[in-house]
This record gives C-alpha cells, sequence and structure tokens, in this order.
C-alpha cells in the first residue's frame, strides 16, 4: 500500500474544505483537468494534466487559496 506524502499541507486542505472548495479532476480522454466548485459557480482549469501530475495540482490549488486567504 502506497504511503502518503507527509509533507501535504493539511491545514491548507481543511481551510478550503471549510470554507466550501470542492476541487476535483475532470477526465479528458487519458488525461485530467482540474474543476474548483465555490459558492455555487464552477471553473474548468485550461491546463491539462497526466494521470501522475493532477494529484499534485490539487495540493497546490489548496495551498494557493490557503496562502490568498485575507488573515
Amino acid at each position: 500500500m502506497k504511503r502518503l506524502e507527509a509533507s501535504r499541507n493539511m491545514e491548507a486542505q481543511s481551510y478550503c474544505f471549510n470554507k466550501g472548495y470542492k476541487i476535483y479532476p475532470i477526465p479528458e480522454g487519458l488525461d485530467y483537468r482540474i474543476q474548483i466548485e465555490y459558492k455555487g459557480q464552477t471553473k474548468l482549469g485550461e491546463k491539462i494534466y497526466s494521470k501522475t501530475e493532477w494529484y499534485d495540482a490539487i495540493w497546490e490549488l489548496y495551498d494557493r487559496i490557503y496562502e490568498g486567504r485575507n488573515l
């Protein structure tokens, strides 16, 4: 069984979940795009990711949203 990376920012992920963000991959052929849902709106990303890249892209989005929050 594969272990998850401990370096992932769980605080950023928790913040996004609590604020109502939903971030997930959308299959496109053999590749994926990332979709974000927030407050009833959805945005499909333009960049295409491979099956090994989309996971990291989602974690990067958690971090970007968390870092951009108003403190």
